[in-house]
C-alpha cells in the first residue's frame, strides 16, 4: 500500500468511519498520517477564509508533500 494521509473532524458524520480506516492502515503496516482537527466539521477544507482552517490545510498539504518526496525516492514505487 502507498503511504497515505487520512484526514477527519470532530463533527462529521463521517468522522468515525475515517479513524476506524486510519487504524486498519496502521495495523496492516502501511505508513499513515492521521490529522484529526476536533473542532472542525465535514468539508472544512472549503472554508479557507477561517485561519484555523488555513493552518491545518498548510499542515495537510505539508503531510502530502512529505509523502509524494518518500515515494519519489522508493525504488520500489519507480
Amino acid at each position: 500500500m502507498p503511504h497515505s494521509i487520512v484526514v477527519t473532524a470532530g463533527f462529521d458524520v463521517l468522522r468515525d468511519q475515517g479513524v476506524a480506516y486510519a487504524n486498519k492502515l496502521k495495523a496492516a503496516g502501511v505508513d499513515v498520517i492521521h490529522r484529526h482537527y476536533d473542532s472542525f466539521v465535514h468539508g472544512f477544507a472549503n472554508i479557507g477564509i477561517i485561519k484555523e482552517v488555513q493552518a491545518a490545510m498548510l499542515e495537510i498539504c505539508a503531510d502530502l508533500q512529505h509523502a509524494l518526496s518518500i515515494t519519489a525516492d522508493d525504488p520500489v514505487a519507480n
